[in-house]
This record gives structure tokens, C-alpha cells and sequence, in this order.
């Protein structure tokens, strides 16, 4: 609701718009208490947040984060493709790539398609890691002499 109120209320709608094939986000209040539910195109009515998948709700949780009014100087998003249909990695990849331009962003992934549009969209290289002997290390990297 903040983003709506304070934020950019056309970013939060165009990316639910996107990513949810012409479905559209309601929040509603009563007594203070808010609820989500989403108009999905050929439903006859809303489905209510606990009727959303989970992968739904994490992607909207991550607009919440990503599109955030106040954003934070540092976020860190860890495997955010988890739970996410992968038509998905696209558009969170776009949103990934815009809120780098008002937060520093520390994402970990594993999901190979989601870093390729991040690096594709921001111009920014990958840097894989691997784990060796126990530890986690910069791949075709070696240590400064």
C-alpha cells in the first residue's frame, strides 16, 4: 500500500501486469488491518491472498522490496528465484536491474537464466563461485600474492 500511496504506483502495476498475464493487484483496508487478493483475467472474482501460489506471493513480496519508496542502501536478496514460475526470471531480472539504480544489491542465486538477464539488462559481469574443499570461492580466480 505504500507504494501505491508514496511510491511508484505505475512500476508496482505494470510488473503484476507483467509477470501475472493482465492480472491486477487489489490491496484493501478495513479497521487498519490490510488484504491482498489479485484480479486475475477470466476469473470471476479475486483470489484472495491465501488462495495465491506460493511462488505469487514471494513475487509480489519481492516487488514490496524492490520497489520500495524508501529503498535501503544495501539489499540482499538470497535465491530469489526460489518458488518462481521461471517466465518469472525475466521480469524480476528487470526489476533486480532497476532498483540497482537507488540500492546497492547483493543477490545470490542458482539460477543460471536469472543471472544471464541481470548481466544482460545491467551490463554488469556474474562472478560464479563454486565450493571447494568446504569453502566457497571466486570461480577462475586465485589468491592476491
Amino acid at each position: 500500500q505504500t507504494i501505491r500511496e508514496t511510491g511508484d504506483r505505475n512500476a508496482l502495476d505494470i510488473a503484476v501486469e507483467k509477470a501475472c498475464s493482465g492480472s491486477q493487484l487489489e490491496i484493501n483496508s478495513t479497521q487498519g488491518r490490510f488484504s491482498l487478493a489479485l484480479k486475475i483475467p477470466g476469473l470471476r472474482r479475486a483470489m484472495a491472498s491465501h488462495e495465491l501460489s506460493d511462488g505469487t506471493l514471494r513475487y509480489l513480496c519481492l516487488l514490496a522490496a524492490l520497489l520500495s519508496p524508501r529503498p535501503p542502501r544495501l539489499l540482499a536478496l538470497n535465491e530469489p528465484e526460489n518458488s518462481l514460475h521461471p517466465e518469472l526470471l525475466e521480469p524480476l531480472a528487470h526489476l533486480i536491474t532497476q532498483a540497482s539504480e537507488s540500492s546497492q544489491l547483493w543477490i545470490t542465486t542458482h539460477s543460471v537464466p536469472l543471472a544471464r538477464h541481470i548481466e544482460t539488462l545491467s551490463g554488469q559481469a556474474v562472478m560464479p563461485l563454486d565450493k571447494v574443499e568446504g569453502a566457497t570461492v571466486v570461480v577462475n580466480q586465485s589468491l592476491l600474492a
